[in-house]
């Protein structure tokens, strides 16, 4: 597992660069995680990847969440899903907002139907969204847009960029990790080569 260490690290990175950049005061970061999809019409879900921008600062590993970074304190904020009680027939125990506080360490953990409330609370000069176009897929990043957000103003052309640039340049700690998974990545490939027969 990931340390939570370094997705800490990813926030106060982005909250650094920005303020060096003079983001107004009471800037706050706004992120949707990514969607649970299912399968056609079915109620099977298929296989979840957390979006990738969303990892980086969290770590989160389950779909439909929403997370929030006050830069001038650095805080982060987490918005998991209010699940229905009956959920818990198929999925088992549901899941409470301290168990996420305590699973991904951030500042607070509250439900998404919470959002609008809790920010609020911050009086942000802003909320900062991601928009942008990925240079490598040339696709064009899916900024969120939710019916409460009309309430807030919000700033779509500084935050993607900006992050992006963050991503590029990796920490020791990141390095570290990646140089593990090539060596697990490694291994698995040589034990295959040693099972592989000829026809």
């Amino acid at each position: 597992k990931i340390p939570n260490s370094v997705f800490a690290a990813n926030r106060a990175k982005i909250c650094k660069r920005l303020t060096e950049k003079g983001i107004p005061r009471g800037a706050v970061l706004f992120f949707e995680g990514g969607k649970q999809e299912q399968q056609y019409d079915t109620d099977r879900d298929m296989e979840f990847q957390q979006e990738s921008y969303f990892m980086y600062l969290f770590g989160v590993m389950e779909a439909d969440f929403l997370g929030a970074i006050d830069v001038d304190t650095g805080k982060s904020i987490l918005f998991m899903p209010r699940l229905p009680q009956s959920y818990a027939v198929w999925m088992g125990e549901l899941k409470t907002p301290d168990y996420f506080l305590k699973r991904y360490g951030a500042d607070h953990v509250f439900y998404k139907d919470e959002a609008s409330e809790q920010l609020q609370k911050l009086r942000p000069s802003a909320l900062y969204v991601l928009n942008g176009v990925n240079s490598d897929s040339g696709a064009a990043f899916d900024t969120p847009n939710l019916e409460w957000m009309k309430d807030f103003k919000v700033n779509d052309s500084l935050l993607y960029n900006e992050l992006a640039e963050c991503r590029v340049r990796k920490s020791s700690e990141e390095m570290e990790i990646m140089r593990y998974v090539n060596r697990i990545s490694c291994e698995a490939h040589k034990e295959v080569i040693k099972m592989m027969k000829p026809n």
